[in-house]
């Protein structure tokens, strides 16, 4: 605990560090200093945590939906071989395409709402479930399935006692990335006739040349993924214990 918290400070003191020299580089232009910054995010912490929370919002309804989508249809691709023959080419074929080109589509069908801006999330991250999730039951040692036929577990135990525990470290690490995907993806669409949420918030105080509230959003965005990345692990450690076995020193 004390060897990460070491490793959060020096990452904390070297990012502030390159900061104070890009404001010296630049001389102020563009780029306040951390102390402005810092100045502007109590100034308007109420205003900025009402476009967090609006942000926050859109992220939690469109990562949870995608994740229960996505981690279901990857276990039944795994375990029904017909249907995984039918959606893998569709998977494979679409996972690595830009889904930001799909917002026109999307609101030409939706409007400019929540909801499209959600389904986009979705359908940006539900594919790293999928594929998360089926390969991760694609993996699993014959022993693991030997057992659960020897033992006569039902569905339901053979779902709760074995699968989901193995494929678990899969889906925190798609939830990882697929969370920093939905970030990004999000800054973009809340600057599309939008009034609420942090991207929205950057981009009109940089339009109004206001860089130390610009950055105050940018630096509270970064403490809020920071917190969030935090809790994954948190949550991982929690549920996956047996990942830390083999990094404990032997007595």
């Amino acid at each position: 605990m004390i060897k990460k918290s070491l490793k959060t400070l020096y990452a904390f003191v070297f990012l502030c560090i390159i900061w104070e020299l890009l404001y010296l580089f630049s001389a102020g232009i563009g780029i306040p200093s951390i102390l402005n910054t810092i100045q502007a995010l109590i100034r308007n912490f109420p205003v900025l945590m009402r476009h967090l929370f609006a942000s926050a919002l859109r992220l939690f309804y469109g990562l949870s939906i995608a994740f229960i989508i996505g981690t279901l249809t990857g276990f039944i691709m795994a375990k029904v071989e017909l249907i995984d023959t039918l959606l893998s080419p569709i998977v494979y074929v679409i996972t690595p395409l830009p889904k930001v080109a799909f917002l026109p589509i999307v609101m030409v069908i939706f409007g400019i709402s929540e909801t499209a801006r959600i389904i986009i999330l979705v359908f940006v991250v539900i594919f790293q479930f999928i594929v998360a999730s089926r390969d991760a039951l694609k993996a699993m040692p014959k022993a693991y399935q030997v057992s659960m036929k020897s033992l006569n577990l039902s569905k339901k135990s053979q779902l709760i006692d074995i699968l989901i525990p193995y494929s678990a470290p899969y889906l925190f690490s798609a939830i990882r990335s697929g969370f920093g995907m939905s970030i990004a993806v999000l800054f973009f669409i809340e600057t599309f006739v939008n009034q609420v949420g942090i991207g929205y918030y950057i981009m009109n105080r940089w339009g109004m040349v206001n860089y130390p509230d610009m950055f105050s959003g940018i630096l509270l965005l970064s403490i809020f993924g920071f917190v969030v990345y935090g809790c994954i692990d948190w949550l991982e450690q929690k549920t996956c214990p047996w990942r830390n076995i083999s990094n404990k020193p032997k007595s």
